[in-house]
């Protein structure tokens, strides 16, 4: 039995190394799918950002029939992007800008060019007059992200690396076992190494996190007496004064780590908390607001007025969150009052202003200096709230 425990002990170990090899592999794959995954929805999402800008900039001009501001306003969207299309159609489907002339004046049909095509409706005053198309290609938008992930090749190759020299470190210690007598304590000492591939290929396997309940806060930014400033502008200035203030926001918004949730007229929407899990929410947003203002404020020196009009409320609270189909990919959703009470808030803000919520208050009280508000009425079911005027950040030592 002596000898033949090395041998049963050594092929133990080998099939020991390939499982965790075969893990590797698995696990390599896996993560590098999910990586290239993660980069073609960035990819989409950036679209999707240009989309709801069009669909900004295009309700005036599709109004007012000027085609060739419509075309001025596809045409700067799409180049350098690897867009298949960009199209706006007036609410009868009829093609009004395309990058594409010979569609114009024509009833959209698509192009027959396949791909995916993301949509929007353009709105005005709540009701939709059009809508805007990008057409995107699947084999590029794929290509680009596998050319992303090449560098994920080579950490493949250091883990298949690694697992060899781990399968013959296994079978030298299993043998030396083996013929020390060992031959059942290795076997044991083997299969107590094993317990653990179960949990380190569940570490690794993705979870979908469906809906959930989620504390986030909500920051709601528009333009005061937008309508009076449009009505008075022509619709170039006018769009590119709104992308400028769209521009300024959104990246705020992102770089506090928010999410853009929505672009319509002339207002503006960002969460912070989810999908992002942030522990810090309400901080970020309220810094993000100070941030974006200040930069509207400078930004405003260029001559753009619109800048200075401006007006942000702040809510804080618990929403029900979860992911919604777009096409081959999925955007997040979130349903929750707050939503309504930001934009209350927002539109108790005078211009250039920042208002927040009680709650939102209570959280960073000790961050910054505020000037109470009379209560406001909440909508549906919360009664009413003070709110308070956010006039700066206090860094001070000793606060949090």
């Amino acid at each position: 039995m002596k000898a033949f425990a090395p041998n049963a002990a050594g092929r133990i170990a080998a099939i020991t190394a390939g499982v965790v090899l075969s893990v590797l592999l698995v696990a390599g794959w896996a993560c590098r799918y999910r990586f290239v995954d993660s980069l073609y929805r960035e990819k989409v999402r950036a679209a999707e950002f240009t989309l709801d800008l069009v669909a900004a900039g295009s309700v005036l001009p599709l109004a007012a029939e000027d085609g060739l501001t419509l075309n001025s306003l596809v045409k700067g969207a799409s180049p350098g992007e690897g867009y298949l299309f960009v199209s706006v159609s007036d609410a009868g489907g009829v093609v009004r800008a395309d990058t594409d002339l010979s569609r114009v004046g024509s009833p959209w049909k698509g192009t027959g060019k396949g791909g995916l095509e993301l949509s929007r409706p353009i709105l005005f005053r709540g009701k939709p007059v059009g809508t805007v198309r990008i057409g995107l290609s699947v084999e590029r938008l794929r290509a680009d992200a596998n050319r992303g992930t090449f560098p994920t090749a080579w950490i493949l190759v250091a883990a298949i690396l690694c697992a060899a020299a781990a399968g013959g470190i296994a079978f030298a210690v299993a043998r030396m076992a083996g013929e020390s007598g060992g031959g059942t304590g290795s076997v044991d000492a083997m299969a107590g190494s094993r317990t653990g591939l179960p949990g380190a290929a569940a570490e690794g396997e993705g979870v979908d996190p469906g809906t959930a309940r989620n504390p986030v806060t909500v920051l709601s930014a528009s333009v005061k007496e937008f309508r009076s400033f449009a009505d008075a502008s022509l619709p170039d200035d006018l769009m590119r004064n709104l992308k400028e203030i769209f521009s300024i926001a959104s990246r705020n918004v992102l770089g506090y780590g928010g999410y853009v949730e929505k672009y319509q007229g002339e207002s503006l929407t960002g969460v912070f908390g989810a999908p992002a899990d942030l522990a810090d929410h309400t901080r970020r947003a309220v810094r993000a607001a100070v941030s974006i203002q200040k930069a509207l404020q400078e930004a405003a020196e260029n001559g753009n007025e619109l800048l200075r009009k401006v007006s942000i409320g702040i809510s804080t609270g618990v929403v029900l969150s979860g992911r919604v189909p777009s096409g081959e990919t999925s955007s997040p959703f979130y349903v929750g009052e707050i939503f309504e009470e930001a934009a209350s808030l927002n539109r108790a803000a005078r211009e250039g202003e920042i208002v927040i919520s009680r709650d939102v208050y209570q959280s960073v009280q000790n961050l910054v200096a505020v000037e109470p508000l009379p209560p406001q009425g909440a909508g549906v079911g919360r009664g009413s709230w003070e709110a308070f005027r956010l006039l700066r950040i206090e860094e001070r030592k000793n606060r949090a």
